[in-house]
């Protein structure tokens, strides 16, 4: 058995042999067109034959990822079973895995929006749509900036420990924003936010002239 410098994980002899090691990193190649050659004629006939919109925004937008993981896991494979930890080495993987983490963030914000949109098409809270849009863009953008980081070994401790100060910071101030926000969202679902109409507030009386989820 042999130990990968810095890793410290018992690998095989086999995964040693240079020839073992391109043969695996070849695969990869080979194994990322049979995944994009698939996905753009049988699976693409398969979903098209069904009557939801979901699987076809689940599979239009994870085709590009998962091909391209094909390509970088044969590439991992090189650097790890490297008997020597270089910075060429280590930059190469770090390099690798910021591909993934980079490819996987968009697929997956193409994902929530195609997801979203679909959940507007059916529903009438079109004023909410670009919210949780921009929230999801930035849950994820945020997620893959501290993965990238982490591939690159920056401690991401303190940075962990001022978005939580910043996080309740910004909790406080928006406290009322999204107070209104959720109060919009349930007069929409209750069906109270026509216009235009009356609107009556102890012994206070007014006509909505506009209605969304920021004004009335």
């Amino acid at each position: 058995m042999t130990h990968v410098i810095g890793q410290g994980l018992p690998l095989p002899r086999l995964f040693t042999d240079p020839a073992v090691v391109a043969g695996v990193a070849a695969s990869g190649v080979v194994i990322a067109w049979l995944v994009w050659y698939l996905t753009g004629t049988v699976l693409s006939r398969l979903v098209a034959s069904t009557e939801t919109e979901v699987d076809d925004v689940v599979l239009e937008t994870l085709r590009v990822p998962v091909t391209v993981s094909a390509v970088v896991a044969g590439g991992l494979v090189v650097t790890v079973t490297t008997s020597s930890e270089s910075t060429l080495v280590f930059g190469a993987r770090a390099t690798l895995l910021s591909v993934l983490v980079v490819v996987w963030a968009r697929a997956l914000v193409g994902l929530g929006n195609g997801l979203i949109e679909l959940v507007e098409a059916a529903s009438d809270l079109h004023e909410l749509v670009p919210i949780i849009e921009n929230i999801w863009k930035f849950v994820v953008s945020l997620g893959g900036l501290f993965l990238l980081l982490s591939v690159w070994r920056v401690d991401v401790t303190p940075l962990l420990a001022s978005a939580s100060i910043a996080g309740v910071a910004v909790g406080f101030a928006a406290r009322d924003t999204v107070a209104n926000l959720f109060g919009g969202v349930a007069l929409h679902r209750r069906g109270q936010g026509d216009c235009p109409g009356v609107v009556r507030k102890s012994e206070i009386f007014g006509i909505t002239r506009i209605f969304d989820s920021r004004t009335t």
